[in-house]
């Protein structure tokens, strides 16, 4: 059975395409905004969308892409729409596109809908990673999908020719590293690469400096209260940089999940 969490958040919900979406599909295929980095210049006609609509199946495998509509849950208006293009199988890839509506922008809903894409593309799909190209002068954009994992691999030179001139596009990619989501993955990778290294070097200072914090020969009065403070702060700092940090990365990154945009 589907899991509801793939396709709904607290403020948005991704659904397929319905005939009703037409008017506004109309409207956001033939804002001329959109065409700098959709390869399209001229306007759609409401023939050929319907008749994508149509054929559409609303399966990646089939279509080799999938396009669905992010819904406000409140007033369930559609804000935008979220797209995978250019899906190869073999490769287990695919491009993604957003598109918020002009008077929706600011208010978080295209990193929710981006989060449930990701969840259900690296969750359900298993699919290895995804890509998106763009603009380097985009700060919003690159800030949207460095927010939900997505790393910047590669700059394109002149790569889109948009407003007279040509602009550098930036390469992102997101890859799946297990079946939990990026920031779990990053937390939980993290932590277990780091965790033997660290619990050695404090192991081995613990030790070496066991002996001189409990002595009571020579010296000792100027010794122990120097090795306390190390043993004591070492034991405190393991625990601090294993359980507690990994912990509160990700409480924090959580509680400003959506705040971007």
């Amino acid at each position: 059975m589907m899991k509801p969490s793939y396709f709904v958040s607290e403020r948005v919900r991704l659904r397929a395409m319905e005939p009703e979406d037409l008017e506004i599909m109309y409207a956001m295929e033939n804002d001329p905004q959109t065409w700098d980095v959709t390869n399209f210049s001229v306007p759609y006609s409401k023939y050929v969308l319907r008749q994508y609509m149509e054929n559409s199946q609303c399966d990646m495998f089939a279509d080799r892409q999938l396009r669905m509509m992010i819904v406000r849950r409140e007033d369930d208006a559609v804000v935008g729409t979220i797209d995978i293009t250019d899906f190869a199988p073999m490769h287990s890839r695919g491009e993604v596109g957003i598109a918020i509506r002009k008077e929706y922008q600011g208010n978080g809903y295209a990193s929710d809908a981006l989060r449930l894409l990701c969840d259900y593309a690296f969750g359900f799909l298993f699919l290895k990673q995804l890509v998106v190209h763009v603009a380097a002068d985009n700060e919003a954009s690159l800030r949207l999908f460095g927010s939900c994992g997505f790393v910047q691999c590669g700059l394109l030179k002149e790569w889109w020719f948009a407003g007279g001139k040509f602009k550098d596009v930036v390469l992102m990619q997101c890859i799946r590293l297990n079946s939990v989501g990026w920031v779990e993955d990053a937390v939980i990778t993290g932590t277990k690469h780091r965790f033997r290294p660290i619990l050695m070097t404090a192991t081995v200072a613990v030790l070496g400096l066991l002996p001189a914090s409990v002595s009571t020969g020579i010296g000792s009065d100027v010794q122990r209260p120097l090795a306390t403070v190390i043993v004591y702060g070492l034991l405190f700092a393991t625990v601090i940089t294993l359980y507690v940090l990994p912990a509160l990365y990700y409480m924090i990154e959580k509680h400003y999940e959506g705040k971007d945009l």
